[in-house]
């Protein structure tokens, strides 16, 4: 999944509306969500800033999920280890990733995974 994909993924998950037939800054396809100014699909920045991503993880954990995020340094090699899970364990679902890499983007791909589940369920109840 590319970089826009995962950031249009995470923003409609995030309650923001695509209108593909809007053009802000001569883009085509306008992000919009109440009380915020809109943002073309280049403008989202789930994939690096804590700033939009942990209101992400805080709908999330409010959908009654866990999440944990470490950091584990070996050697010269940072590992990260993000989880996503049920807090009642009758969901199938438990998202796990480990591996070396900067945290936020490990958080990112773990959210990507958890939304598309998330979306089958919807779908699928």
């Amino acid at each position: 999944m590319t970089q826009q994909e995962g950031n249009k993924l995470i923003a409609e998950f995030d309650r923001f509306l695509f209108d593909p037939d809007a053009t802000l800054n001569r883009v085509k396809g306008v992000f919009i969500k109440e009380g915020i100014c809109p943002y073309s699909n280049d403008e989202l920045k789930y994939h690096s800033s804590w700033d939009w991503l942990m209101p992400v993880v805080e709908k999330i954990e409010g959908l009654g999920f866990d999440t944990a995020i470490c950091g584990i340094s070996v050697g010269e090699e940072n590992i990260i280890e993000c989880l996503i899970s049920p807090v009642i364990k009758n969901n199938n679902i438990e998202v796990h990733i480990k591996q070396s890499g900067e945290k936020i983007k490990i958080l990112w791909q773990s959210i990507i995974l958890f939304i598309q589940w998330y979306n089958t369920q919807k779908q699928n109840p």
